[in-house]
């Protein structure tokens, strides 16, 4: 993730039009957001269309706007997006989802900064910073013709993937926390406890919603904790229950013979840039996610040429 961003907010401070790819629920929007405030234009504003469920006629009048007249029922003017997000940011989230009518139209703009509100003949010109996010592969979609390949080329240029939480499962645990603080701060109550036993129903679960379902998941649990330590009963029905997954996969079908203290020396290599990592450097907090004494993690990465700094996780000597 911290690539991920990282490569984000490369190019926040620029016009280019970025592609967010993901599966539903990652935090798509929440990284356009940061590349938004990352930008040149943190004070304009930051719109959001959802493209999916539209129909295009709806679809075409919420990016462009209507005339009165356009259509059954447009009795006034509308500003579409494009001109409401004007000196700011658009993000228009499940780009796949646009029809190919309206994908043209989107070209145009994107090409020239012009459009034509739906019932008029009278360009318009915007401004606006455009980003898209989508959820399914367009490359995919350009070959079964659901999606322009020169749209695509023009939006995907510069495109950041936001892995699925259940890929990068150390993030669990963060997140977690950060939601139980945000949720316990907004309403003035202490901050509520993650014991070992939630946050290993928390970690064995696939994360099918992502992000979006680990939040979902704690607002459920702290609303029915009544103010006290979080507990696997607090959490929604099922959610973990599932046996857990082993924490080691080896894959010795092609091997005849395994050099186990280097697999050993590898394993614990990985362990402990887990937990420094998580522990931004503090080596006594990486101990205790490893359950070791300090001292005994400190002679472990010294054997292993380890170093850690506080912030920045770790090196190798």
């Amino acid at each position: 993730m911290k690539a991920v961003v990282e490569r984000a907010l490369a190019a926040a401070d620029s016009d280019l039009t970025m592609l967010i790819e993901g599966e539903t629920g990652v935090g798509k929007e929440v990284l356009a957001r940061a590349i938004h405030e990352r930008s040149g234009r943190p004070r304009a504003r930051f719109v959001v269309v959802n493209c999916a469920g539209l129909a295009p006629t709806l679809v075409e009048s919420e990016l462009f706007g209507h005339l009165p007249g356009a259509f059954t029922g447009a009795v006034r003017r509308r500003a579409g997006r494009f001109e409401t997000s004007a000196g700011g940011t658009l993000f228009i989230d499940e780009v796949d989802d646009i029809p190919p009518v309206i994908q043209g139209k989107l070209l145009r703009f994107l090409q020239d900064r012009t459009f034509e509100p739906v019932g008029g003949d009278q360009p318009q010109t915007s401004d606006a910073r455009v980003l898209c996010a989508t959820k399914r592969s367009l490359p995919e979609l350009v070959r079964e013709g659901r999606f322009r390949e020169d749209l695509y080329y023009r939006i995907g240029a510069a495109s950041v993937v936001v892995p699925p939480l259940r890929e990068r499962r150390d993030d669990v645990v963060p997140l977690a926390e950060h939601f139980v603080g945000e949720w316990c701060g907004s309403r003035g109550r202490p901050r509520a406890e993650l014991g070992d036993a939630i946050l290993e129903r928390l970690l064995r679960h696939d994360w099918p919603g992502n992000v979006r379902e680990l939040r979902h998941a704690l607002e459920h649990a702290l609303a029915f904790s009544a103010g006290g330590a979080l507990r696997p009963e607090h959490l929604p029905s099922g959610l973990g229950e599932s046996e857990p997954r082993p924490l080691l996969e080896l894959h010795l079908e092609a091997r005849t013979s395994v050099p186990l203290q280097e697999v050993l020396a590898d394993c614990e290599r990985r362990l402990i840039r887990w937990a420094l990592a998580i522990a931004s450097g503090n080596q006594v907090r990486a101990a205790e996610l490893l359950r070791l004494s300090r001292t005994t993690l400190r002679n472990k990465m010294s054997a292993l040429g380890l170093t850690a700094t506080r912030g920045a996780g770790t090196g190798e000597e």
